[in-house]
């Protein structure tokens, strides 16, 4: 099948919202609104019906089967595993046959009316004057925030209290475990270390992208390579590897953190806990 164009979906998108009452406007989301991005035929279309009457729309779906053969979709607050935010709101992720993607959210009119518009909103659609007061799309949401010397000595010292539970998967060579730690613990900490290097080098306005996608971009290049070195396969000598260079990497842009922003540098507990961790590595007899 032809994938279908840019323009081809969003003329579908809002001859779909049109004919449907309940729906009274339609917001396009996401990297499609952003000016910035340079546009791919991967990007999906993030959408926003705003509607008065979510159980109609919920009652018969069948006005979804309009978009398109679907190749799988799924419905977030339906599910039970993983369990639905209870937002108030609805979902639709559709991956069609042609290729294209619609992640549709069905978004009462009241919860419209009481949040904030996402900075990157391109109105599709309007009924009435719900959509009047939006901005021009920017990035201003996903900017960059300055640590206060709080939340950074938190970031350091969670990383460094949880490189210690790395070294003790990897010592009772737990895997699984060890993984763990180091993907879903340590690497937010050194995330939220990197993104404050990309602030000190461009500024607070900057999108680091969804999960990093943009770092190669804003790191000089050979930070940009110590990062990609600090993922490894699943094995006790990656593992280790994994640790230290982790802990290079984050100490290094720590101190630079710490000296721009002008914050006290936590060394004396880090010369404790990097000690500690070559203790361990030392018995685990690997060599690395």
């Amino acid at each position: 099948m032809e994938k279908r164009t840019e323009q081809e979906m969003l003329d579908l998108i809002r001859s779909v919202a049109e004919d449907l009452p309940a729906v009274r406007a339609v917001v396009l989301q996401g990297s499609r609104a952003n000016p910035n991005v340079t546009p791919d035929e991967w990007q999906d279309f993030d959408i926003v019906f705003i509607v008065d009457q979510l159980d109609e729309l919920l009652a018969a779906p069948e006005w979804i089967d309009r978009l398109g053969e679907r190749l799988i979709m799924q419905t977030p607050e339906s599910m039970e595993l993983p369990p639905p935010t209870n937002e108030g709101t609805y979902a639709f992720l559709m991956l069609f046959t042609d290729g294209n993607r619609i992640d549709l959210t069905l978004m009462p009119l009241t919860i419209w009316n009481q949040r904030q518009p996402d900075s990157l909103s391109v109105p599709l659609l309007d009924k009435g004057e719900y959509l009047t007061k939006l901005p021009p799309p920017g990035e201003s949401d996903y900017y960059l925030t300055p640590p206060s010397q709080k939340i950074f000595l938190d970031c350091c010292n969670e990383f460094w209290w949880t490189s210690t539970y790395l070294a003790k998967g990897l010592l009772r060579e737990e895997l699984i475990y060890a993984k763990s730690v180091q993907e879903n613990v340590m690497r937010p900490m050194l995330g939220q270390m990197v993104r404050w290097r990309i602030l000190m080098i461009h500024g607070p306005e900057v999108n680091p992208g969804k999960f990093g996608k943009y770092y190669q971009d804003l790191l000089p290049e050979g930070q940009w390579e110590q990062l990609l070195a600090t993922y490894t396969t699943a094995t006790l000598t990656a593992g280790w590897r994994a640790l230290f260079r982790m802990a290079d990497l984050f100490e290094q842009l720590a101190v630079m953190v710490a000296s721009h922003f002008g914050f006290p540098y936590p060394a004396e507990e880090v010369r404790r806990v990097r000690a500690y961790l070559q203790q361990q590595a030392e018995r685990s007899g690997i060599q690395f």
